[in-house]
């Protein structure tokens, strides 16, 4: 309205102009709100995409953290912190949902709990959808609520819309400090968790909460709450990949780093030679590590002590040799002190033991000290001063088939059958002479069965994000591979798998047996276009074990 003074007409005239113009601002059309619906059905389908990509990626990171906890606990604590984190402020946002659908139906939040249900496929709280809901248009509830009497100054109270600004600042801050040392991913969370004050259309000055919140039907109020939890979702997913890339990019380049004593002969006669090679595995050959072995470690300084051995370190390796005398059990203590890619230095102890005697066997295992149920493992026995074909190797419990390798004397295969039992079983040598057995070696194997396979579809992985549209129209089969596995040649097949993506903003479902696309599974490929989210999800494999698991995962963005 004009400045100045103005007659009572015009007073009139003009607060009637501004009633007027509320009204037609309140006049919104069913399309519109119809249209919020769907938009709100599909970013909770979006959403609940990267759930099941979440789960995949987390899969990979626990098999990834059972097979070396020293290398990936740390960047494994960060994400399970990340998953707990999204997880209670995407329910934090569910219970806010619901309360905003109770205050608009009932006229109180407190009967929230009427609108949230379990998903009994996923295990996740729902809510309510908007199409059941009357007043799509309610404009007084969710406001109310939200923020309160005064929009201009909003409530600070549980699942306000001031403490889910906090929540969200709080969740985006915790994600900060797990990249401080990469700025664009700093910078990135800050742009996608911004909160800034502004003014309305108006020109009135408004925080946040007020800015996206007041004045807005209960049906844009729920699609924005929907879109802030999609938010929390995505960011969730990139910081469990990031996190799983840095345990490579933090790491040494190699695939494991432990001290690792390979002793060439445990039980020696007097006069023998002891051999005993001492290594980082893997090793850099072209950096030489410092070790010392001696009677003692003092662990507070990561130094030996003692009489010290000779050690001779050649590219990474370092050689112990040495005449022995006494006959009995030796022990010896050793550190290896190894600089960082940051310039650190690193301290690994290690310890090892002999025995000096007149007769004893030595089992090797070829791979490791474990034994993988349903396959073959190679492990080498020898006894020295008794020829191979005089020892015989057993198993101290029933389940194990034991034949000799016929292209390596003194090797053995050993395959745990489903009769074994237990988590582990020790291998007995005897050393027969005239007719007589006698016991000369005993060594305990771990027993595990055979890690789950990595699911692929034209050669991406559950750790990958995307894939190029004409790549997923030329595939026609999944796969799954045992990645830096021992033992070469073992095969999995897959089983059944399903295949999900959306259509409309519908979900859509497709089942299959075997390893190949059903002909319904190409169909619905062939109608995808870019930006859609594809997942394979329900991936079961079976192995030489004959033990069907199910594998993680694959969820792609099309580009």
């Amino acid at each position: 309205m004009a400045g100045g003074k103005e007659t009572p007409r015009q007073k009139m005239i003009g607060m009637m102009y501004l009633v007027l113009t509320a009204l037609l601002a309140l006049n919104v059309s069913k399309d519109i709100l119809d249209a919020f619906a769907v938009i709100d059905k599909g970013i909770k389908k979006t959403t609940d995409s990267f759930s099941d990509k979440v789960e995949g990626q987390m899969a990979a990171f626990e098999n990834s953290y059972q097979e070396n906890k020293e290398k990936v606990e740390k960047y494994y604590n960060k994400a399970k912190t990340v998953e707990k984190d999204a997880n209670e402020l995407i329910n934090y946002i569910n219970i806010m949902k619901a309360k905003v659908i109770s205050s608009s139906l009932e006229a109180t939040p407190d009967n929230y709990e009427n609108y949230i249900a379990k998903n009994q496929e996923t295990g996740r709280d729902t809510v309510l959808g908007i199409d059941p809901i009357e007043k799509k248009d309610d404009y007084d509830s969710p406001g109310y609520f939200l923020l309160g009497e005064d929009p201009a100054k909003p409530k600070d109270e549980e699942h306000s819309a001031l403490a889910l600004q906090k929540k969200m600042e709080a969740f985006r801050d915790q994600m900060i400090s797990f990249v401080q040392d990469n700025p664009a991913k700093v910078e990135r969370l800050k742009e996608d968790f911004k909160f800034e004050d502004g003014t309305d259309k108006s020109g009135v000055k408004m925080g946040w909460p007020s800015l996206t919140f007041y004045h807005q039907t209960v049906a844009a109020t729920l699609t924005m709450l929907s879109k802030l939890q999609a938010d929390v979702r995505t960011v969730e997913s990139d910081m469990i990949s990031h996190l799983y890339s840095e345990v490579d990019a933090a790491s040494y380049k190699f695939n494991k780093l432990v001290p690792v004593v390979n002793v060439k002969e445990s039980f020696l006669a007097p006069g023998d030679s002891f051999k005993a090679d001492i290594y980082l595995a893997a090793i850099d050959t072209t950096k030489d590590p410092v070790m010392n072995v001696g009677s003692t470690y003092d662990e507070a300084n990561s130094t030996v002590g003692g009489k010290p051995l000779p050690v001779e370190v050649k590219k990474g390796v370092g050689f112990i040799r040495f005449k022995t005398k006494d006959v009995g059990e030796k022990e010896w203590k050793g550190v290896i002190d190894y600089k960082t890619p940051t310039g650190e230095m690193n301290h690994y102890p290690f310890e090892f033991s002999y025995k000096v005697s007149d007769a004893g066997a030595v089992i090797s295992p070829t791979k490791m000290n474990v034994l993988y149920r349903g396959i073959e493992n190679p492990v080498s026995v020898s006894v020295p001063g008794v020829d191979p074909d005089n020892i015989e190797l057993a198993a101290s419990s029933a389940g194990f088939k034991i034949k000799p390798d016929p292209s390596a004397p003194g090797s053995y295969l050993i395959t745990p059958g489903k009769q074994a039992k237990g988590r582990e079983v020790s291998l007995l040598v005897n050393a027969k002479s005239e007719n007589k057995k006698k016991k000369v070696g005993e060594k305990p194997f771990r027993l595990k069965p055979l890690p789950p396979p990595t699911p692929l579809f034209m050669g991406k992985k559950p750790t990958d994000d995307v894939i190029q549209l004409v790549a997923l129209k030329s595939g026609d089969k999944l796969f799954c591979v045992l990645e830096d596995f021992l033992f070469d040649g073992i095969k999995f097949e897959v089983t059944k798998f399903s295949l999900s993506t959306t259509r409309g903003g519908d979900l859509i479902s497709y089942n299959t047996r075997g390893d190949r696309l059903s002909g319904e599974m190409k169909s619905a490929i062939g109608q995808m276009r870019k930006n859609q989210i594809i997942t394979f999800n329900n991936i079961y494999a079976v192995g030489p074990d004959g033990v069907e698991q199910k594998l993680a995962s694959l969820s792609f963005k099309i580009i």
